[in-house]
């Protein structure tokens, strides 16, 4: 089973900045859920240049697979269910961004009928490690774009 978390508007922490916001827990006595995979992000991109260039653009945020599960077509998956439901919602594209170390992902967004928009940012967020300390992180990253029909 996969889980694919899709927010609702919400007000985003800072400029440019990312918060990983867990979903609401299960109901009493349903069986645990396995940790979110990616995101929708309705109102769009956390980073003023995204948000400048693509206003009113949902994004994907913080699609993730397990290393092992990789090459499955679970990512492909994830990304169909994402552009669904914004075309459902009357969405004519839809973005998303990745850091300029993950090359495979590039590689699998323009496959899929990603492009490329020119449009570079650093992609903010914070996380808290197994010890319990907060880092937060700037990777230098590009916005992608798929038209949806």
């Amino acid at each position: 089973m996969f889980f694919f978390v899709i927010y609702q508007d919400k007000p985003r922490p800072g400029p440019g900045a990312r918060a990983k916001t867990p979903p609401p827990p299960p109901p009493p006595g349903a069986p645990p859920r396995p940790p979110p995979l990616g995101e929708i992000r309705w109102n769009g991109c956390a980073a003023p240049e995204v948000r400048a260039s693509f206003p009113g653009c949902p994004e994907i945020n913080g699609l993730d697979v397990a290393e092992d599960r990789r090459s499955r077509g679970i990512g492909t998956a994830l990304l169909a269910t994402a552009e669904t439901c914004a075309r459902n919602r009357g969405y004519h594209h839809i973005g998303l961004g990745v850091d300029d170390d993950n090359p495979r992902a590039a590689a699998l967004y323009l496959r899929l009928g990603y492009r490329e928009t020119g449009c570079r940012y650093l992609d903010r967020y914070s996380y808290v490690d197994a010890d319990g300390s907060s880092h937060d992180v700037a990777d230098p990253a590009r916005f992608l774009v798929k038209d949806l029909g």
